[in-house]
């Protein structure tokens, strides 16, 4: 309801079929960016070693030291790059439902009621405590989201695969400071 409300869908996939299918394809999207240079070094850039005092980025306490490559789990970023400073020990967690976020369309406007939706989406699931683990990969590289729309089974643009779980708590991650951020002008 809360995507519906913002000019889009929730596709939550039932069937093992499907699950299977999304899984791969979106461990083949995470195995090409990793191995892709440019993002690599962004990802780089964005996770601080585990004594960064900085405000922004990934801190090494919110992933693990390697990337999740199960078969039954929507494939983790690797955030850590074989630089063995993740700090997440690995846990056996139950399986979340797999949700796919899709619009009708595919226009700059779509890509916005996209993101609307998906504030709206994690909004309404954090009230609940609910949490999602976003995967955008698999909907960046165009000739994975043309299979990822056909194993939706939808005519349907898909924006993001979500997987959906309960938390008992969610440790803060660090932020700038607003003033650091915006500009107010007049």
């Amino acid at each position: 309801q809360a995507a519906w409300g913002q000019g889009a869908r929730l596709l939550f996939v039932h069937d093992p079929g499907p699950q299977r299918q999304i899984l791969q394809l979106a461990l083949t999207a995470s195995q090409i960016r990793r191995d892709d240079p440019e993002t690599r070094a962004e990802t780089e850039r964005w996770t601080p070693p585990p004594d960064s005092q900085r405000r922004d980025g990934v801190p090494a306490r919110a992933y693990r030291p390697t990337a999740v490559v199960d078969g039954n789990e929507l494939a983790s970023r690797d955030f850590d790059l074989d630089r063995n400073q993740g700090l997440v020990e690995p846990t056996a967690l139950p399986v979340g439902g797999i949700a796919a976020l899709v619009t009708d369309g595919d226009t700059l406007r779509d890509w916005l009621t996209a993101g609307e939706a998906l504030q709206a989406v994690l909004l309404t699931a954090a009230r609940d405590w609910s949490f999602a683990v976003l995967h955008s990969r698999a909907t960046e590289i165009p000739g994975i989201r043309a299979d990822l729309r056909r194993a939706l089974g939808t005519s349907g643009h898909p924006h993001m695969l979500l997987r959906f779980g309960y938390a008992r708590d969610a440790p803060a991650t660090p932020r700038r400071a607003a003033s650091e951020v915006i500009e107010l002008t007049t």
